[in-house]
């Protein structure tokens, strides 16, 4: 739906146009002149959609990922490709896994392993810097924030970098790009007898 001065304006558009089963996971993000509608479906797997600026559905609907179980999908745009991020449950290990599409949606790279940490890895985040996606993610076994770095190309160059290492178990975790170049990362901590908000930065390359 459209809005003016904050008023819609119109009506509301249907992304999803499968009536029988469940939508979860939204997520938009800008893709050049269009946007870019990612959702996990009901039978565990993701759907991705493009918005015009008049607010229509361009294209048919995407399966952007159709891996045996896929959970906590999240999406990001480098300027040329979609960067798009889950967790999948195989063996009943979940891996954390990133595939590019382009514009139009079509596979360029990937899926790619990107968070093997220390018996499996779950709740993934995902981030364009300018340079490279950070893909932040929680590890089973050791309950901390692990980070990993994929060129624009899809190559992972570095994986499982412990960042929040404390004997406190760590979780969902997300990322966010300062204007000065400066990647943040906050994650909830549960040291046994409350939830605390911690962080760390580094400074992009």
């Amino acid at each position: 739906r459209k809005m003016k001065d904050g008023l819609k304006t119109g009506s509301n558009l249907r992304v999803s146009q499968e009536s029988l089963s469940n939508k979860f996971s939204p997520q938009i993000v800008s893709a050049g002149k269009k946007f870019a509608v990612l959702w996990q479906d009901d039978d565990y797997k993701i759907k991705l959609a493009f918005i015009d600026e008049n607010n229509v559905l361009s294209g048919s609907i995407i399966d952007a990922g159709t891996a045996s179980k896929i959970v906590s999908p999240r999406i990001a745009w480098s300027g040329q490709y979609l960067g798009i991020v889950w967790a999948d449950e195989k063996n009943y290990v979940k891996d954390v896994y990133l595939t590019l599409l382009d514009a139009s949606g079509n596979i360029v790279s990937g899926p790619s392993a990107v968070g093997t940490a220390v018996g499996g890895a779950s709740e993934p985040d995902v981030l364009w810097t300018g340079s490279k996606f950070y893909v932040s993610y929680t590890g089973a076994t050791s309950q901390d924030i692990y980070l990993a770095k994929i060129a624009s190309n899809g190559n992972v160059s570095e994986k499982d970098i412990n960042i929040s290492n404390t004997s406190a178990k760590s979780y969902f975790s997300r990322l966010e790009k300062a204007s000065a170049g400066v990647i943040a990362t906050a994650w909830l901590e549960d040291d046994g007898t409350t939830n605390k908000i911690l962080g760390a930065t580094e400074s992009s390359e």
